[in-house]
């Protein structure tokens, strides 16, 4: 019995460290990943459910506006300014509209000296309607598909100092090193970050520093879509619904990947109620509060 016992308190330590870890990670973990890769980041309310976020990066500045959803994610018409850091010249513009931080729609861009490009967004992807439907992409380079499915990710490049050319010539000059190597998928990221490595001492680590950079702050806003994280915001908007029973009902899916990951179901309940628990404790928050999806 005693034996039993101390497993259970055991078990019970662990959880309560496990809750600790998600707590820093939901309620600190972003703005550490951001301060750990050098990006400065503030937000403001302006009203009307209008935020500004504002991204001070190395080498470069990105500046976005719009309305967010009860996630924190961008949701309709939204302006991104790009710039790169120092440079007198004024940003690039991205008029964009989101749906759940995804471009979905019209996106239109405007360079500095006026010229303009139009495209549309299909859950993040460039959609040509005139294109028949199941065709593939018309060119295998990586350059090549990055025009053909996110232009946007060329524009903001430019805008931080690297035109089309020098850009397509440094994925050429990396893939020509991939393709000097022969390995399988799982093998892909230690080869990539070798060739990686060796371009770094070449004049092209300014963009491998920059995009590490851009990817970063991509990457913090990829951190939202976390389904416990929007589990706990919904909680603090059902009126009494536990964690767990909201993953049931609004994301199931979650509860499936962990069980295909080893987690028992009856682990994940303890977890959540512990985590559930915790939360009371701390005290409540305000779901009104224009900040409230960035604290929870």
């Amino acid at each position: 019995m005693k034996a039993e016992n101390s497993k259970s308190v055991l078990k019970r330590s662990i959880i309560s460290s496990l809750v600790l870890v998600v707590f820093f990670i939901l309620a600190t973990g972003s703005i550490f990943l951001l301060l750990l890769i050098g990006i400065g980041m503030t937000k403001e309310y302006l009203g009307d459910g209008v935020y500004r976020e504002t991204e001070v990066h190395e080498r470069q500045h990105i500046k976005t506006e719009g309305k967010q959803d009860q996630y924190g994610k961008w949701d309709g018409w939204t302006t991104i300014w790009y710039s790169k850091k120092g440079s007198s010249e004024e940003a690039f513009t991205e008029r964009v509209y989101m749906t759940h931080g995804v471009r979905q729609g019209l996106c239109t861009r405007t360079f500095p000296d006026g010229r303009e490009e139009e495209d549309h967004y299909l859950n993040g992807i460039m959609y040509e309607f005139r294109k028949a439907a199941g065709s593939g992409p018309t060119t295998g380079s990586s350059f090549g598909l990055l025009q053909e499915r996110t232009p946007w990710f060329l524009f903001a490049m430019e805008a931080f100092g690297f035109d089309n050319s020098y850009l397509e010539d440094y994925l050429d000059t990396a893939e020509t090193l991939l393709y000097s190597f022969t390995f399988g998928p799982d093998e892909f990221e230690d080869y990539y970050s070798q060739v990686e490595d060796s371009l770094s001492q070449t004049p092209y680590d300014s963009i491998i520093q920059s995009n590490l950079s851009f990817s970063g702050s991509i990457g913090f806003r990829k951190m939202k879509d976390d389904q416990l994280r929007m589990a706990v915001i919904d909680r603090y908007r059902s009126g009494g619904a536990s964690t767990f029973s909201i993953l049931q009902s609004t994301y199931p899916n979650y509860i499936v990947e962990m069980n295909n990951n080893g987690v028992i179901g009856a682990d994940l309940v303890q977890f959540c109620n512990v985590l559930d628990d915790s939360l009371d404790l701390m005290g409540g928050l305000d779901p009104e509060d224009p900040f409230f999806a960035d604290s929870a």
